[in-house]
């Protein structure tokens, strides 16, 4: 199986895939507001032929901010805080294997 993505404006993406059946792995660096020529995030998955019943594909897009929080303390300081569950995890990639191992176990 093969996997593709692209980031474009969602009719260029869309486009791309129509006609061709994949994305290009590209990635569109003009940041610009979401009504903007509407960036979005495209992920293809080519199955190829398909003649049978086969195992599910899962695909997990997530977003982690770290710090997740700025509080204003005494004396105009700024302090940083951390997601809750990153106190359980030594990395942003333990926290995020650990859900989805608990999440897709029966899978």
């Amino acid at each position: 199986m093969n996997t593709t993505y692209q980031t474009a404006a969602d009719v260029v993406a869309r486009a791309q895939f129509i006609n061709n059946g994949y994305l290009l792995n590209t990635q569109d660096t003009n940041f610009r507001a979401i009504q903007n020529s509407w960036p979005v995030f495209a992920l293809a998955q080519d199955f190829g032929t398909v003649t049978t019943s086969t195992s599910p594909v899962v695909f997990t897009i997530g977003h982690v901010r770290n710090p997740a929080i700025e509080y204003i303390i005494a004396n105009d300081m700024i302090q940083f805080r951390s997601i809750y569950s990153l106190s359980y995890f030594p990395t942003v990639d333990a926290m995020v294997n650990s859900l989805l191992f608990i999440c897709f176990i029966d899978i």
